[in-house]
């Protein structure tokens, strides 16, 4: 058995769902309750009430369970074969979409997180870079300082 989407809900016969017998026992249960509400048209203070009648007005109201359970039906060779694609043919490759989307989907998701993941590594090297960078610059002007202080002092020397 399949799972099948009626509305909102998802029926399907797997572990989780229900059993039968708890079915059929609430399905026993709430057969036809029915109450009657009997009542009649009020005719106070109307113009007209002289031409009206007087009617007993009934209503009833029953609640009902909705239980269906769909079997797996297999594409045939027919189906594929006739001129016009059947319903099964129709059913079995919206299902085969379905899933490929969902697989899609998950794979969309998970590529999504690898991508975020993936910037902040990337902005880690980023500030690490600048780091180094800085660090670079330090010690590049401090062996300036260096060469222009040895050079300075060889021309003090020289004179």
């Amino acid at each position: 058995m399949a799972t099948l989407r009626v509305g909102l809900k998802q029926l399907s016969n797997d572990t989780n769902s229900p059993s039968i017998a708890l079915l059929q026992s609430k399905k026993g249960k709430s057969e036809a309750k029915k109450k009657l509400i009997v009542g009649a048209v009020d005719v106070c203070d109307k113009e007209n009430s002289q031409t009206q009648a007087t009617v007993e007005v009934e209503s009833s109201y029953a609640q009902t369970d909705v239980l269906a359970i769909k079997e797996d039906t297999a594409i045939t060779k027919e189906d594929l074969l006739c001129d016009e694609p059947t319903s099964s043919y129709w059913r079995g490759m919206a299902e085969k979409f379905e899933k490929e989307i969902d697989k899609e989907l998950e794979s969309s998701f998970n590529m999504s997180l690898e991508l975020d993941k993936s910037f902040e590594e990337l902005e880690d090297s980023k500030n690490r870079l600048k780091v180094l960078m800085d660090v670079l610059d330090d010690i590049l002007a401090e062996k300036c300082e260096e060469e222009i202080a040895s050079s300075s002092s060889d021309e003090g020397d020289k004179n």
